[in-house]
């Protein structure tokens, strides 16, 4: 749950602290009647509190995750979470009429955000009757992989409970990572390209394509040469060659809506 409240929140409910009171009414008594052992959603010292978060991530056996307000901090420990495939149970309260479409695949509690005892009365059992449910699933794993098919895991740190080392670690993947070609839509996208220059380009390719009969073709990446870039534009070897005076046109196109550094090379193969 977001540790801290939002102003929203805190005039609507008249409660600066809401989120905080929310999970000390609610926890951690109740939750070890369930046999639980509670951490708390926070950690002392600002200069640990993320290692701390990711740490409680990644060993946690049941992770309840508030999405009321769709916290970014909220979406992103969830996305670690998820990424481990390990379990977790989605919450949220009823000010947040509606969560993204990918997470609410996933079978989500509402509950009251009201703290008055009347509310917390039914509140709490149904919160405790939810849980349990998670715990009996027969699937161990989290949820939106069996939905979505996912079949790649993410992998704790080597480093361990040493965040230190494990950014040090980060560091050297990178410096040793190879170099990463950009794509076209990348290349397009740099500063001083309007990304709708991307979508001008394909759709200058793709119109002059239609105009020759040409349904079937792969677009490539800009490649370096010299001053300008290579396009490469592979046809099935099935199509006649393209007169030097039919690309030509399209080339004086690419000049015309600003692409002049932009050169086409057209190949052939099978594969298409």
């Amino acid at each position: 749950m977001p540790i801290t409240t939002p102003a929203a929140y805190a005039k609507q409910l008249g409660d600066p602290d809401h989120f905080a009171h929310s999970w000390f009414t609610c926890s951690p008594l109740h939750f070890r009647r369930l046999d639980l052992e509670v951490r708390a959603p926070s950690a002392t010292g600002s200069a640990i509190i993320h290692a701390e978060i990711i740490k409680n991530l990644e060993q946690a056996d049941y992770v309840l995750c508030d999405l009321s307000d769709l916290n970014p901090n909220v979406l992103f420990e969830l996305g670690i979470r998820t990424s481990l495939d390990r379990p977790v149970m989605h919450v949220r309260d009823n000010l947040t009429a509606k969560i993204p479409f990918d997470i609410a695949v996933v079978n989500t509690h509402t509950y009251n955000s009201s703290l008055m005892p009347w509310s917390l009365a039914n509140e709490i059992p149904s919160l405790a009757e939810f849980i349990r449910h998670v715990m009996a699933s027969e699937n161990p794993g989290n949820e939106m992989w069996h939905y979505f098919g996912l079949a790649k895991r993410g992998k704790p740190s080597a480093a361990g409970g040493d965040p230190t080392q494990a950014k040090l670690d980060l560091i050297l993947r990178e410096l040793v990572k190879p170099p990463v070609v950009p794509s076209i839509t990348e290349r397009l996208a740099l500063p001083g390209t309007p990304f709708k220059q991307t979508d001008m380009l394909l759709d200058l390719v793709d119109s002059f394509m239609k105009q020759n009969g040409i349904d079937k073709y792969t677009v490539g990446d800009l490649r370096e040469h010299g001053n300008s870039q290579i396009l490469p534009v592979i046809l099935p070897k099935t199509v006649s060659p393209l007169p030097a005076k039919t690309l030509a046109v399209l080339e004086r196109s690419l000049v015309d809506r600003g692409f002049g550094g932009i050169k086409l090379m057209v190949g052939y193969s099978d594969a298409i």
